[in-house]
């Protein structure tokens, strides 16, 4: 299901019942694309006590401003596999991942955001194949614990800083020196017009094996 809310600063989001959604019990696929008016609208705060069905496996986000409370409660979700947040920020340009959440993920993008420090433990996000980050201007690196998670396969990244850039293949050839030759990391710098569909069909990623 896809849904995309026209808003402006004046705009009172317990008009739209969102959180009617949990009551979807059979739903596994959103996308929520918000949309200001104005390019001078400052993006819309996701309420911080929306829920989602249980039973979601795919969940995209675009246009809004996220709280820690609401990663967690992406993370409380426990047959989420893909998740994508596009154009949005984090009220604090920080994320601090917590034991137990996102136990089934694996595919995550993050993009177009103000995202600076990010904090996650190898047990974290510990069904992750896939990390994409997709222009991250303040993001200074990639965790290295995020190289620990045992299933992670690929990161991709576009249009990211060349510390990010650093720190991926650092990750890599950690990896590589333990003798886990599966890690890939792919860059897209100077490939702007790179989609997963493109990268899919030149067989760099398996899509039997991560989602799109």
């Amino acid at each position: 299901m896809g849904i995309s809310y026209r808003y402006d600063s004046r705009t009172k989001w317990s008009i739209y019942c969102l959180e009617n959604l949990v009551n979807l019990h059979q739903l596994e696929t959103l996308k929520c694309h918000f949309v200001p008016k104005s390019w001078r609208t400052p993006l819309v705060p996701l309420a911080v006590d929306l829920a989602f069905p249980l039973n979601l496996k795919k969940l995209t986000l675009s246009g809004c401003r996220i709280s820690w409370k609401n990663m967690s409660t992406f993370g409380s979700l426990a047959n989420l596999e893909v998740l994508k947040l596009k154009d949005f920020d984090f009220e604090d340009n920080k994320w601090k991942t917590n034991e137990g959440e996102f136990r089934k993920l694996k595919f995550l993008h993050i993009g177009s955001n103000n995202l600076e420090f990010w904090e996650v433990q190898g047990t974290h996000l510990s069904s992750l194949q896939c990390l994409s980050l997709r222009r991250c201007p303040d993001l200074k690196c990639i965790p290295s614990e995020i190289g620990e998670i045992s299933t992670l396969q690929v990161i991709a990244l576009f249009q990211c800083k060349k510390s990010v850039v650093t720190s991926a293949y650092s990750i890599q050839e950690e990896q590589q020196d333990l003798g886990n030759d599966g890690l890939q990391v792919h860059d897209y710098f100077y490939k702007i017009g790179t989609s997963f569909r493109n990268m899919y069909e030149s067989h760099i990623f398996d899509p039997a094996n991560i989602p799109c």
